[in-house]
């Protein structure tokens, strides 16, 4: 098992990412239990926070699991399992936006999920596109 230098600004990243997105989950949330009765978006929003909120919450005490130690395992099974349920809580997360800004507004939160994809989009090939740039440079 080949054992790799964890990156600490990965996990910066990464504790900003579900730290601020529990944040979040928590204020809309806050705003829906005290109602009565819940329509669909509010109720998706629900259940959708309360998926997410696990699992990003377990990700930070992961994140100070990892921080104790130099190296690490990236290929390992629960390695590629944080991963996936890190990429799960995110989109939980934005499914709860999303469903939340519904309740309110349908076209509002139509135009918050699409939005949110064509962001996650660009942002993710700029990192890659940066990532790219930093290895060309090293070798």
């Amino acid at each position: 098992m080949q054992k790799v230098k964890i990156d600490k600004y990965a996990l910066e990243v990464q504790d900003v990412y579900a730290g601020g997105l529990i944040a979040i989950s928590l204020v809309i949330l806050q705003g829906f239990i005290g109602l009565a009765s819940l329509d669909t978006a509010a109720l998706i929003s629900m259940i959708a926070f309360s998926a997410a909120l696990p699992l990003l919450s377990g990700l930070l005490v992961i994140g100070i699991i990892e921080r104790r130690y130099a190296y690490g395992s990236p290929r390992t099974l629960v390695a590629y399992l944080v991963r996936i349920l890190f990429i799960l809580g995110i989109g939980l997360s934005f499914v709860g936006i999303g469903a939340a800004i519904w309740h309110s507004s349908w076209i509002a939160g139509v135009v918050s999920l699409v939005s949110s994809f064509i962001a996650a989009i660009i942002y993710a090939l700029y990192a890659a596109d940066l990532e790219e740039e930093k290895d060309a440079q090293t070798l």
